[in-house]
């Protein structure tokens, strides 16, 4: 987290994740075989990312770019890579990564100019049915077959989500509540996930609706569909499910509205409060954001233009399942472990967000919070205040500044993030 030259712009995390050019070269990485990739936050606090379930920013066409030509440029370099990446699967006989890459080319390439899609297996042109055309470019014999990834043509026709294509499953009698069988593991989309999910993940909004209208249950799947439209910050994808019966904030072991403050989904934020009817609790909702990557002034200000509680004490029940999960990485930390993730779990009881931020590495929101005069003498169950843990993780030290009582240069690098990178976002 540092300032620019001319100290007019803040720049770290989303600053990143928000350029088209850094979006590309995340792209790249994920598409390659190797997916993990680590980012680094400080000198203690890092991130593995295993999964592009848990990448970073959006589509690199919808990123910002310094000059306008960039964009084209890049779009025609991401085609061309996957075009080479779909032959290589379907040449090599991996039909689970072709089917995946071939049906998410477009989701890939969003943002840049539209580009003619790449297919390799043609049904020709008299076959004019689109279930009978998709099912004979994805290497399907029949509708109800499922691959060895777990997924069937249902599956990734949801993935790809044309509504004409979803539409002319239905027709066929496709199963509205399908899901997969398996977790998909170049995307990571989990086992047990149903094809309304998927529509929503991918903000197939159109044929999400389809799938409605066709009695899917929403309520089903590891993670329902609200999580995953809260989670991707897919606003319409919330609107829709309400308007089909389901509640933002319907008993979850992972609350929507934890899941979009944790990946800074401030839309979705918004969205989920306005559908409650102010029947949403933004209990943890801070602490959510902070403990992942929520940790950003816009965050923060919409939350707290929520009202929720800036100085919150964390006080997850402990037989619940975050609860559970903290006690185990508390008892690893008292071990030895080290991990950025045991020494909040070790800390978490009692905690503010402000320390939580502190914890893991999110400065940014760490000002943000500070400049909206969190309390800095409040004590987690362990007696540490988040100076103590500032000090303690060898915090930037206009940080440990602001901390102390000297908030000048952290009140000047919030209100230049603020200014730059959120021109609507109120002030806090």
């Amino acid at each position: 987290m540092v300032e620019s030259e001319d100290r007019t712009e803040l720049l770290g995390p989303s600053t990143w994740e928000s350029r088209g050019w850094c979006r590309m070269e995340r792209q790249l990485r994920e598409l390659l075989p190797a997916k993990a990739y680590v980012v680094v936050r400080s000198h203690v606090n890092y991130e593995v990312v295993a999964s592009p379930i848990t990448s970073f920013g959006g589509m690199p066409g919808e990123g910002s770019f310094g000059f306008s030509e960039d964009r084209k440029k890049l779009g025609v370099v991401l085609r061309q890579f996957l075009e080479r990446l779909i032959e290589r699967q379907l040449r090599e006989g991996d039909l689970e990564g072709y089917r995946m890459y071939l049906n998410l080319q477009d989701w890939y390439l969003r943002g840049f100019p539209r580009y003619e899609s790449i297919s390799f297996l043609s049904a020709g042109d008299d076959v004019s049915d689109p279930c009978e055309r998709f099912l004979y470019e994805n290497g399907f014999n029949h509708i109800n077959e499922v691959d060895r990834a777990g997924w069937s043509p249902f599956c990734y026709a949801t993935m790809r989500g044309d509504p004409a294509l979803v539409r002319s499953f239905l027709e066929r009698r496709a199963n509205p509540n399908d899901t997969t069988k398996k977790t998909h593991n170049r995307i990571g989309i989990m086992a047990g996930q149903c094809v309304l999910s998927i529509c929503t993940w991918w903000h197939h909004n159109e044929a999400a609706q389809l799938l409605l209208d066709a009695k899917a249950d929403f309520s089903i799947g590891v993670i329902p569909s609200m999580q995953l439209a809260a989670h991707k910050d897919n606003v319409e994808g919330i609107r829709l499910l309400c308007r089909a019966g389901d509640e933002p904030h319907r008993p979850s072991r992972l609350p929507a509205l934890w899941l979009a403050s944790a990946l800074n989904s401030v839309a979705a934020v918004k969205e989920l409060f306005v559908q409650s009817n102010g029947k949403l609790s933004l209990s943890g909702a801070l602490h959510a954001a902070m403990i992942h990557r929520g940790g950003t002034c816009e965050m923060v200000a919409q939350l707290l233009e929520l009202r929720a509680d800036v100085n919150e004490p964390y006080r997850v029940p402990s037989n619940s399942f975050v609860g559970l999960l903290y006690l185990s990485q508390s008892f690893q930390y008292r071990l030895g472990a080290q991990r950025t993730g045991a020494r909040l779990g070790y800390h978490s009881f009692d905690a503010t967000p402000l320390m939580v931020a502190v914890i893991t590495g999110q400065y940014e929101g760490a000002m943000a919070l500070l400049t909206a005069k969190a309390r800095v003498d409040l004590r987690n169950t362990r007696k540490k205040t988040a100076l103590d843990l500032a000090l303690e993780l060898d915090a930037p030290s206009f940080l440990i500044e602001a901390l102390e009582g000297e908030t000048a240069v952290c009140c000047r690098m919030v209100l230049s993030a603020m200014n730059n990178r959120y021109p609507v976002a109120k002030t806090l």
